[in-house]
């Protein structure tokens, strides 16, 4: 099953200062403010990135900021969740990111060891990151839950003046009996 298809509805911020931890976690924050679009979150000053980017950021991030927060918010049917075996996040980054599920962090590809309103990647990411990576979390299907989850993601780029940015989600599960679906 699908539970974020990478054009999924998402609100995106890029900090201009602490704002906490609380918006990596549960649907009751408000992100009202936050910008809301679909598909991909980035921006690209050359070519390469662009038929990925669905909500253009490159007016707030490039030459001001290294980070961008992504929420995304996804459903869990009930009778659904106690059959789930497998949990697989794909990503399309650059240059790095910290993933979490209602609060837990998930997974994590070039980010620094406490990452910040302000933080940049540790370091740069291939320009063949516009393929998927996959990566399983099986062992975080303990933090869905029946009903409304957010899917979380720190997206961070190498530096503010990176003359490119992106990040592209995906999160699929396997069932019991019945392997992955779409």
């Amino acid at each position: 099953k699908t539970f974020v298809v990478e054009n999924a509805s998402k609100k995106v911020l890029i900090p201009a200062g602490d704002i906490g931890t609380t918006w990596r976690g549960g649907s009751d924050y408000n992100d009202s403010s936050w910008t809301s679009g679909t598909g991909g979150v980035g921006f690209e000053r050359d070519t390469g990135y662009d038929p990925f980017i669905g909500i253009d950021v490159e007016s707030v991030m490039y030459g001001i900021r290294g980070t961008c927060y992504i929420r995304i918010p996804f459903n869990v049917n009930a009778g659904d969740i106690c059959d789930i075996n497998t949990l697989t996040l794909k990503m399309r980054y650059d240059d790095g990111f910290v993933v979490y599920i209602n609060g837990t962090e998930v997974k994590r590809v070039n980010s620094p060891t406490t990452p910040v309103w302000n933080s940049t990647a540790s370091q740069s990411s291939s320009e063949a990151t516009s393929a998927w990576n996959s990566y399983d979390i099986s062992t975080y299907i303990n933090t869905l839950h029946a009903g409304n989850n957010i899917l979380a993601i720190h997206g961070l780029n190498a530096s503010t003046t990176s003359s490119d940015f992106l990040i592209c989600t995906e999160l699929t599960s396997g069932v019991s009996g019945g392997g992955v679906s779409s």
